[in-house]
């Protein structure tokens, strides 16, 4: 009876097991600011959370300390399609007034329009519209509907990643009322240090997002460590170059991802 339990187990849990082999390595948006051309699979859906901390310095005001915790809900509706929400379930903030709220909604999607090859000069083309719910009151939030459009270009070769981040977001201004619209610009390398381990380097570009602001010119070191195909851990450090934007900020998270 023994060996005929354990033939059956074998038979059952072989092919899951193989699957699970085949299944590609989680692929988070995290961390750092850019946006990865890869989707969820097909009936999967992922979590992405974490944790944020920014220090600004203003003229003339207090020292801004900014801390909140990231969420991103992401589920594969098809090969080519995935739907997301992100957003930031609690948000404090300290600039000489303590305010303590949730932070603004972001729903959207993306879409692929070509597969790269790796090796390559063929890019995977990825586009990512998305529209910022005003859920967010003053200061934490602008109080308004924002819209974005995000294309991503990604080429692959060996343990290299390199993406690109291009397009334009209309930020709802205040005085005098309509939008304005932003440039953004991205560029990031991952390196893959062992199978596990990776690293990132980013460095974008924002136009203003207020009339009387200026542009903004960043950049990102990053790590992250594979757990397993579905888990992965990271971090980062992002500082603000030349502009208007953070001294610094600090995030650390996690990503998990679960099939059907």
């Amino acid at each position: 009876m023994p060996v005929r339990v354990l033939l059956l187990a074998v038979l059952l849990l072989g092919p899951l097991a193989a699957t699970a082999q085949e299944r590609p390595p989680i692929a988070p948006d995290r961390p750092g600011v850019g946006v990865d051309a890869e989707l969820v699979p097909r009936g999967a859906f992922q979590i992405e959370t974490g944790i944020d901390y920014a220090r600004e310095r203003k003229a003339g005001e207090p020292t801004e300390r900014r801390t909140s915790a990231a969420l991103m809900l992401r589920y594969g509706l098809l090969d080519s399609l995935e739907l997301f929400i992100d957003g930031e379930p609690v948000v404090a903030l300290r600039n000489g007034e303590d305010v303590t709220d949730v932070g603004d909604i972001e729903l959207g999607l993306k879409w692929r329009l070509l597969d790269g090859d790796e090796g390559t000069w063929r890019p995977t083309l990825t586009l990512a519209p998305s529209v910022k719910l005003p859920t967010a009151r003053a200061p934490i939030g602008n109080e308004r509907v924002d819209v974005t459009v995000l294309g991503i270009a990604s080429w692959q070769t060996g343990p290299l990643t390199v993406d690109f981040n291009a397009g334009v977001a209309a930020v709802a201004q205040h005085k005098p009322a309509g939008y304005l619209l932003q440039a953004l610009l991205l560029a990031a390398v991952t390196g893959e240090v062992t199978e596990r381990f990776k690293v990132l380097g980013e460095l974008f570009y924002n136009s203003r997002d207020e009339r009387d602001s200026r542009d903004l010119v960043g950049a990102t070191a990053g790590v992250s460590y594979l757990v397993t195909r579905d888990l992965a851990l990271d971090a980062a450090v992002i500082t603000t170059l030349v502009g208007k934007g953070p001294e610094y900020r600090l995030q650390a998270g996690v990503s998990m991802r679960f099939w059907p």
